[in-house]
């Protein structure tokens, strides 16, 4: 359940006083990205995910249904969980859209996948997240000092293999939202070749290693 594991990260920031302390032990861990992993690979099939803007009176629902771009967290649960807190956790009526660029740099990427996953698994049409720059090996495996960090943050605190689950989700992740056929979401920029549409997007063969 997302919201026991929220309220089990909220409780638990001031007492984790340590980069390696963490919230749930390696076989949950390892449990839930497993499911995210089946959960993108049945489910995402293009390089681009549509997204539409909740109706009022959606289930389960805000009285102000809407759409939320979060961008670049970078490690930094803290703020991941202040932005939950004043603008609600995801639901049917209260969609996100995490744009990239959860790894590195901070020491708790890891417990943002966790809860984004597990919101993400629980409200498949609410939440998405897109690939960024750093959902990558080539930036995870830099040290911290090198604006890397994400690869050191799962063997400290799980193992490799965790790690290695990771790098498969990142393969699997779309790259581009479309929002009410209106707003484009990407983490890295536009095209620097005129006339791409949408159609050439989607048609990407997205799923590779960068």
């Amino acid at each position: 359940d997302p919201a026991i594991l929220h309220r089990r990260l909220v409780e638990s920031t001031e007492l984790m006083s340590s980069p390696k302390e963490t919230v749930l032990d390696e076989a949950t861990c390892m449990g839930l990205l497993a499911a995210y992993e089946q959960h993108l690979h049945n489910n995402i099939q293009s390089a681009v995910v549509d997204m539409c803007i909740p109706s009022h009176g959606a289930e389960g629902g805000s009285p102000d249904p809407r759409l939320l771009v979060v961008g670049d967290t970078h490690g930094q649960l803290n703020d991941v969980l202040w932005i939950l807190h004043e603008l609600g956790p995801p639901s049917p009526s209260n969609c996100y859209v995490f744009n990239g660029d959860i790894c590195d740099r901070g020491s708790r990427a890891v417990e943002i996948w966790l809860l984004v996953i597990a919101y993400q698994l629980k409200f498949p049409s609410s939440v998405t997240v897109l690939r960024g720059n750093h959902e990558s090996k080539t930036m995870a495996e830099r040290s911290a000092r090198m604006g890397g960090g994400f690869r050191d943050e799962c063997r400290m605190k799980y193992s490799e293999e965790v790690y290695q689950i990771f790098t498969r989700i990142f393969r699997l992740l779309p790259i581009f939202a479309l929002i009410q056929n209106k707003i484009f979401v990407v983490h890295g920029g536009l095209p620097r070749v005129p006339g791409i549409s949408i159609d050439d997007l989607r048609a990407l063969p997205y799923r590779r290693d960068w």
